[in-house]
Order: C-alpha cells, then sequence, then structure tokens
C-alpha cells in the first residue's frame, strides 16, 4: 500500500488542519478514482466479504504513517464514513509548541 503515500500526501497538502481519516479516503477515492476502484477490485477477486472495510482499514494505516511523517498527531474520534455510517477513525491535528 506504500505506493498510495503520494497521492494520500497531495489530499492531506489540500485540506485544513484539523482533519479526519474518512475526510481523506473520501478525496482520495474521488481524486484517483481508476485506481481506488481497481484496489477494490482485487480485494473482491479475493473473495472478501468486505472489500471497502478492508481497503479503508488498509489506506488508515498509510494515511497514519503520512500524516506523522508531517508531525501530526491523531486521536481516537468518530466521524461518518463514505455511506453515512458514524464510526471510528483518526482525527490529525497539529502538535501545540510548549
Amino acid at each position: 500500500m506504500e505506493e498510495w503515500d503520494d497521492a494520500i500526501d497531495e489530499v492531506i497538502e489540500t485540506l485544513e488542519v484539523p482533519f479526519d481519516s474518512h475526510l481523506v479516503i473520501k478525496k482520495l477515492a474521488h481524486r484517483n478514482q481508476q485506481r481506488y476502484v481497481k484496489a477494490l477490485a482485487a480485494l473482491v477477486d479475493s473473495n472478501s466479504d468486505t472489500p471497502f472495510h478492508q481497503l479503508h482499514s488498509a489506506l488508515g494505516r498509510r494515511i497514519k504513517i503520512v500524516c506523522e511523517l508531517r508531525r501530526l498527531v491523531g486521536t481516537d474520534s468518530r466521524s461518518h464514513d463514505m455511506f453515512g455510517q458514524n464510526s471510528k477513525c483518526q482525527k490529525w491535528s497539529r502538535v501545540a509548541n510548549r
């Protein structure tokens, strides 16, 4: 999934802090539609019953890596995912200067 890091970074660059992982995934899917559909299709071909959940979990792990490289801090949060369901995610914000 490392191949998504540049695209994730480009999406994060457009967002105002704070933001959450659900928003990153929504924008990532919108900006990279063919790639996103191909990634989902690969999971369907593997007989997964939950291809969206699997892909979004994997993208969430990459988002964490990219955000931490940008020195953003994640906290547990909830928001509406792309299906409108209120579910767990990470909220990303800047480290406060001490």
